[in-house]
């Protein structure tokens, strides 16, 4: 964190960029400029979602053309509640399941009288994905600028 400080990493809210400051350390240390010590924390395992015990009910009802659906509301994922119910979606209905989204997120659920429809979310961009970078019509020099304008997008229908 001291090092952010002092090297002014933060992002636009005014947070700490904590994982740009260690790639760029590890960058100098690749580089030659110095040793960094070993990390006195290691990660083991691959953390599993937080998941429901049951599966989510089907949506009952639902109408075939969108106008119709009554009551339709996003719902804010804030609570464990909320998240289990998003995990568990994901991992039923999402190609890739409940993997974790990376960088700043926001997650919904997708509501409506016939029951819960889906799931939405915004996560921050991958780094760097060349059929994207490619189509955008990004050069590698302008990329980490661009990167901050762009979002992915998770969305499916139940």
């Amino acid at each position: 964190m001291l090092i952010c400080d002092q090297f002014n990493f933060f992002n636009p809210q005014g947070e700490r960029q904590l994982a740009g400051c260690l790639k760029a350390l590890r960058k100098l240390e690749q580089a030659g400029f110095f040793v960094l010590p070993i990390p006195s924390i290691t990660v083991t395992g691959i953390k599993k979602p937080r998941r429901l015990e049951y599966p989510v009910p089907e949506p009952e009802g639902v109408p075939d053309k969108v106008g119709k659906i009554c009551d339709l509301k996003l719902i804010i994922v804030e609570t464990e509640g909320y998240m289990r119910i998003w995990n568990e979606l994901m991992t039923n209905e999402h190609p890739r399941k409940a993997g974790p989204l990376v960088g700043r997120q926001i997650r919904y659920l997708i509501q409506s009288e016939h029951g819960g429809l889906g799931g939405l979310s915004f996560s921050s961009a991958a780094l760097h994905l060349e059929d994207r970078d490619k189509w955008i019509g990004w050069d590698w020099s302008g990329h980490p600028n661009n990167l901050k304008r762009s979002a992915h997008l998770v969305f499916f229908k139940n």
